[in-house]
């Protein structure tokens, strides 16, 4: 070989070192972690509240104290079918008297802070426990209207609104949201039923508004969901430290802990930003996914952040924060469909007709005129059918078109199937 292709070679190799060595120092700078991030926002809140005024430790103690048939077939029957069973419903609440009485304690206890279990505490109820609670409560009235006590019908009515709306409100994870929905929407449709059925006069009527109006917005219970599914994201990537520590002492990487938490931060505060949005409105940041199939898997070690968002792509789940909010939405839109229907037919009542736009019942019944939570848009009105409606998850305004009625019962959390939610006045609107 002579000099001049000796040096060509010395060059070539000289600069195919150099690129190796840059590539190599870019892919080492680039995947450094960052300083721990500032995720101090996203800590759940709490309130220190004696056990004499919280809520949460009557409704415990009623958990503990609760005894439910363990073959629900003769439940079921009378709650779904109708099928009235005297004796044995008159046995069951016999025998969960103190439950009930314990249960009737913690809703006028002033303030509902739950706790988790710890050593100094007895253990909590079930993230379900209010469902059968519900249930109960179900029982109770339809005993007491079988017996013609019908204010404590309405009395009923109203402990199960607000049982459903402590926990929507105070939740300590998602299930346990969607279970204060749940008991809330029962609420808000045993409302429906009474006033369908009992012909309510002004004083009830005006009791039954005040009850809704003490219901707060719905994104309270979400924001917490969030901060809550956050420390869960949280915990997850402080348990693989110990792994990327040692990774790190060897020069390698798995993953940057930072990093990826303040990628989930964002995320969630971005899902917060949300919860008080109409739906339209919603936009959650996607996940880009990583590709690892044929030679993309040999030129991971080019993207340094393949591994956060493989383990972010693993832990975030857009489409459950969706849904999380389509069902806040959902439950929004029964609470401010059924108090205007109330602030309509006291209005009705005092006036002789109903009210020929929603406005008019600003400001004597309402504050404002609630808003569709799915598209942001008023409440829609039509005194010709006597119905109040908001457009649904579909954000397509049908004209309060409706499909056929849902099982009060079932345990969803819109109101009922159709195009739009519809919220008749009359009963014979439906």
């Amino acid at each position: 070989m002579n000099t001049r292709a000796k040096v060509t070679l010395m060059v070539v190799s000289g600069v195919i070192v150099g690129l190796l060595l840059a590539v190599m120092g870019w892919v080492r700078v680039n995947s450094r972690d960052i300083a721990p991030p500032d995720v101090s926002d996203l800590l759940m809140d709490t309130v220190e509240v004696s056990d004499e005024d919280n809520a949460f430790t009557c409704f415990r103690e009623a958990a503990e104290k609760f005894e439910w048939p363990a073959d629900e077939s003769r439940v079921n029957s009378i709650l779904l079918d109708g099928e009235w069973d005297d004796a044995f419903v008159a046995d069951l609440l016999s025998r969960n008297a103190e439950t009930l009485a314990q249960l009737g304690r913690g809703l006028t206890c002033p303030a509902y802070q739950p706790y988790g279990d710890s050593t100094s505490r007895p253990p909590t109820p079930s993230f379900l426990w209010a469902d059968g609670m519900s249930w109960l409560m179900t029982l109770k009235a339809m005993q007491e209207q079988r017996a013609g006590r019908t204010e404590r019908i309405w009395q009923s009515c109203f402990d199960q609104c607000r049982l459903g709306s402590l926990i929507a409100a105070h939740p300590r994870a998602t299930v346990e949201y969607m279970s204060g929905l749940i008991v809330l929407a029962r609420g808000f449709d045993e409302a429906e039923r009474l006033l369908r059925e009992s012909s309510p006069d002004e004083a009830e009527l005006v009791e039954l508004l005040n009850q809704l109006n003490r219901i707060g917005p719905q994104d309270q219970g979400l924001v917490r969901v969030v901060k809550a599914y956050f420390q869960f994201l949280s915990d997850a990537i402080d348990n693989s430290g110990s792994g990327t520590a040692r990774a790190s002492q060897r020069g390698g990487r798995l993953l940057r802990p930072n990093r990826t938490k303040d990628t989930c931060a964002q995320f969630c505060r971005t899902v917060i930003q949300d919860a008080s949005r109409p739906y339209t409105q919603v936009h959650l940041p996607v996940v880009q996914p990583v590709r690892i199939d044929g030679i993309h898997r040999y030129l991971l070690f080019l993207r340094p952040d393949s591994e956060d968002r493989l383990f972010v792509k693993l832990l975030l789940s857009p489409d459950q924060m969706k849904g999380l909010l389509t069902s806040k939405c959902n439950a929004q839109g029964h609470l401010d469909g059924l108090r205007l229907v109330v602030a309509c037919l006291l209005y009705e009542i005092r006036h002789g007709q109903l009210p020929e736009t929603l406005d008019a019942l600003v400001p004597e019944y309402l504050g404002e005129v609630p808003r569709d939570p799915f598209d942001g848009k008023p409440f829609r009105y039509l005194p010709t059918r006597a119905a109040v409606y908001c457009v649904g998850a579909d954000l397509t305004d049908s004209f309060a078109s409706t499909g056929p009625a849902s099982d009060a019962h079932l345990p969803e959390l819109a109101p009922r199937s159709s195009d739009d939610l519809v919220y008749p006045i009359h009963a014979k609107a439906r």
